[in-house]
């Protein structure tokens, strides 16, 4: 018989992000062991262990709320990758084959729920969604990879005109 559960949502963690350390789902028990780069062989065995996920699922902490696509990630606590995504989420293309209207849209939504007890910084991310829509959306058909539109964002968000 075929049984359906819901998908893990890792929303804590637990451990050392340069040696080894869990994402966990406390809903459902679950662990995801990741490695970091500077672990040894003796460490990433005793990481293994099952009284060492039992201690990851028991102490875990909630993550930074985040949001990621297309390589980029956005977290609660960097105001300014968020704002720089929002900018350049608003200049896509409205006949952009990669990203729908309705994915560019759902990204732009995501973008503003990791504010959504933050009026302040929910208020910037949609100013600067606002701006790439207006100046930036359909009016450089030669910058198909967006770079021109990028650095825009970047340079507006460091200077603090979101």
């Amino acid at each position: 018989m075929l049984a359906w559960h819901e998908a893990p949502v890792f929303d804590h963690e637990y451990g050392n992000k340069n040696k080894c350390y869990y994402e966990v789902d406390k809903k459902n028990g679950i662990a995801r062991l990741l490695f970091g780069d500077d672990i040894s062989d003796r460490e990433a065995e005793e990481c293994r262990q099952p009284e060492s996920e039992a201690q990851a699922i028991a102490l875990a902490s909630p993550m930074d709320k985040k949001v990621e696509f297309g390589g980029y990630v956005a977290r609660k606590s960097d105001l300014l990758g968020a704002l720089v995504l929002a900018c350049y989420t608003g200049s896509l293309d409205t006949n952009n084959s990669t990203v729908s209207e309705n994915e560019r849209v759902r990204r732009y939504s995501a973008l503003l729920d990791l504010y959504g007890d933050d009026r302040n910084s929910a208020a910037r991310v949609t100013k600067a969604f606002e701006f790439a829509s207006v100046n930036l959306r359909d009016r450089f058909p030669l910058d198909t990879m967006g770079r021109y539109r990028v650095a825009v964002c970047d340079q507006m968000a460091i200077s603090g005109k979101f």
